[in-house]
């Protein structure tokens, strides 16, 4: 696994939190570019340390060639003056040295390797990064847009309560004066009612007083003495 991958890994746990917490959208977005560009920082600062083994091996590799060819040259002064003894340590100081530059070689292909794998993930970071940052302002206006649109939304929807309420207010209104004239036409059908009670009450009185007038004048009819 590439260390890329590895941040890969690292940035797509932080997002999916970051939904499970229903993070603000944008938010969300601006704190995955930010992990993003930590990632890319931390990728190059690797590459510059294999970068950086590369230049080692490679001087000390240089370093080993001219040591080779210096008992290179050292044996056959030694084959020219007849000395076998010395040409043959030379030449087993040479084997040391190029013994030396096969493993630095292995240690170098290494080294490259891991700098091209760096340079890969540091190139499709660097993208997935930009393309982070274009998707990052498309969500900022489209939020800002879709802001505007839920004010002006909420905005028309409390117009619409607004003369809804009037509405029912101006029923109200009209229910309510519909009842105050039915009552008020009860009311004066009571009234009515009430006084032709009040006149049979009236009868009654009168016809009363004139049942009384009709039994004193019977009464004083009685009570005169007869005639001689």
């Amino acid at each position: 696994m590439t260390i890329f991958s590895r941040f890969s890994d690292i940035v797509q746990a932080n997002v999916n939190s970051l939904l499970d917490k229903a993070e603000d959208p944008k938010k969300m977005v601006r704190l995955l570019v930010q992990e993003m560009d930590a990632a890319l920082v931390t990728l190059r600062s690797e590459a510059a340390k294999h970068l950086a083994e590369q230049k080692r091996i490679e001087r000390e590799r240089k370093g080993l060639e001219t040591a080779a060819a210096n008992w290179q040259e050292k044996a056959e002064k030694a084959v020219s003056h007849d000395r076998e003894d010395l040409a043959r340590k030379a030449l087993q100081q040479r084997q040391v040295s190029l013994q030396a530059i096969s493993s630095l070689d292995k240690d170098l292909e290494l080294a490259k390797e891991q700098i091209g794998k760096l340079s890969a993930d540091i190139s499709t970071l660097q993208d997935k990064v930009s393309h982070a940052r274009q998707r990052q302002q498309q969500l900022e206006v489209r939020s800002s847009s879709a802001s505007v649109r839920l004010q002006s939304k909420q905005l028309t929807t409390q117009q619409a309560v607004a003369d809804s309420m009037a509405k029912y207010e101006r029923y109200e209104a009209r229910v309510e004066e519909l009842e105050a004239r039915v009552e008020a036409y009860d009311l004066g059908k009571n009234t009515g009612l009430a006084a032709e009670f009040e006149q049979i009450e009236h009868e009654d009185a009168v016809e009363q007083e004139l049942q009384a007038l009709y039994q004193r004048a019977k009464e004083s009819s009685n009570n005169k003495p007869a005639a001689s």
